[in-house]
Protein backbone atom coordinates (compact mmCIF):
# COMPACT_ATOMS: atom_id res chain seq x y z
CA UNK A 1 0.00 0.00 0.00
CA UNK A 2 1.44 3.40 -1.15
CA UNK A 3 2.26 5.67 2.21
CA UNK A 4 -0.37 8.06 1.30
CA UNK A 5 -3.11 5.47 1.21
CA UNK A 6 -1.91 4.10 4.25
CA UNK A 7 -1.75 7.90 5.85
CA UNK A 8 -5.87 8.04 4.53
CA UNK A 9 -7.09 5.11 6.03
CA UNK A 10 -5.22 5.76 9.17
CA UNK A 11 -6.66 8.89 9.44
CA UNK A 12 -10.43 7.81 8.46
CA UNK A 13 -10.02 5.20 11.26
CA UNK A 14 -9.10 7.26 13.59
CA UNK A 15 -11.77 10.44 12.97
CA UNK A 16 -14.07 7.35 13.05
CA UNK A 17 -12.63 6.40 16.65
CA UNK A 18 -13.58 9.94 17.50
CA UNK A 19 -16.98 9.74 16.19
CA UNK A 20 -17.80 6.91 18.20
CA UNK A 21 -16.00 8.65 21.50
CA UNK A 22 -18.60 11.67 20.89
CA UNK A 23 -21.42 9.84 20.54
CA UNK A 24 -21.02 8.37 23.24
CA UNK A 25 -20.32 10.75 25.71
CA UNK A 26 -22.80 13.09 23.85
CA UNK A 27 -25.49 10.70 24.84
CA UNK A 28 -24.67 11.00 28.44
CA UNK A 29 -24.09 14.45 28.57
CA UNK A 30 -26.43 15.96 26.22
CA UNK A 31 -30.02 14.30 26.18
CA UNK A 32 -31.74 14.62 23.48
CA UNK A 33 -29.60 17.42 21.82
CA UNK A 34 -26.80 14.26 21.23
CA UNK A 35 -28.71 12.98 18.08
CA UNK A 36 -28.62 16.61 15.96
CA UNK A 37 -25.28 17.43 17.80
CA UNK A 38 -24.08 14.04 16.42
CA UNK A 39 -25.31 14.31 12.97
CA UNK A 40 -23.51 17.95 13.20
CA UNK A 41 -20.38 16.61 13.56
CA UNK A 42 -20.91 14.10 11.03
CA UNK A 43 -22.00 16.50 8.71
CA UNK A 44 -18.44 18.38 9.41
CA UNK A 45 -16.13 16.04 9.12
CA UNK A 46 -17.88 14.30 5.78
CA UNK A 47 -18.84 10.86 7.65
CA UNK A 48 -22.14 8.99 7.26
CA UNK A 49 -24.29 9.91 10.09
CA UNK A 50 -25.20 6.69 12.12
CA UNK A 51 -29.13 5.31 11.33
CA UNK A 52 -29.16 6.52 7.95
CA UNK A 53 -28.87 5.00 4.40
CA UNK A 54 -28.37 7.95 2.55
CA UNK A 55 -25.56 7.22 -0.02
CA UNK A 56 -22.86 9.84 -0.20
CA UNK A 57 -21.37 10.97 -3.61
Amino acid sequence: MPQTSRVIVYAERDLLGFLRLVTARAALCLGDHATPVTAALCRALDLPVPGTSALRS
